[in-house]
C-alpha cells in the first residue's frame, strides 16, 4: 500500500512535469498475498533476476557503502522494457535499528533510460521469460 509520494513538479512546464519522484510503501499487515507491496522481482528481467537478487543480498550483507551496477533492464506485464543506464546502490541501517545489525536496507537510484524491445532471438525455453535488446543493437 502507498503510504506517501514526494513529488518534485516544474511549476514553468504547462503539464507541470513530474521531475524526481519519492514512493512509500507499506506492507499490509494482515496481507497473506505478495501483490501487496511491489517488488523488484516483479519489475526486473526475469533472465537478469539471479544475478541481481545475489548481487544486491551480497551488498546488503557487506554493507558497503555505495556502488554502480552498469544497467538494469526493467519490465512491465505487457513484456515492454526500459534499461537504466546508470545504477547507482547504496546500503543503510535504519535509524530505529541497532548499531550492531546488518545493513537491511537498500537505496536504488536510476537514470538514464532507454526502452529496449523484445528481442526476436530464441534465447529462452522458459515459458513466459522473454529477452530484451537494446535500440542499438537493432541498427547492426
Amino acid at each position: 500500500m502507498m503510504v506517501g509520494l514526494q513529488p518534485q513538479v516544474d511549476a514553468a512546464t504547462p503539464h507541470l512535469d513530474v521531475e524526481q519522484a519519492h514512493l512509500s510503501f507499506r506492507r499490509l499487515p494482515d496481507s497473506d498475498s505478495d501483490c501487496s507491496m511491489p517488488s523488484l522481482r516483479r519489475v526486473v528481467q526475469p533472465t537478469d533476476w539471479g544475478t541481481i537478487h545475489l548481487e544486491l543480498l551480497r551488498f546488503a550483507a557487506e554493507g558497503r557503502g555505495r556502488e554502480v551496477l552498469t544497467k538494469l533492464r526493467l519490465q512491465d506485464d505487457c513484456r515492454r522494457c526500459v534499461e537504466a543506464r546508470s545504477v547507482q546502490v547504496s546500503a543503510f541501517r535504519p535509524p530505529s535499528e541497532s548499531p550492531d545489525s546488518k545493513c537491511s536496507k537498500l537505496c536504488l537510484q536510476l537514470e538514464n533510460f532507454k526502452a529496449v524491445r523484445p528481442s526476436h532471438k530464441q534465447r529462452s525455453e522458459l515459458q513466459g521469460v522473454y529477452e530484451c535488446e537494446s535500440e542499438d543493437s537493432f541498427d547492426s
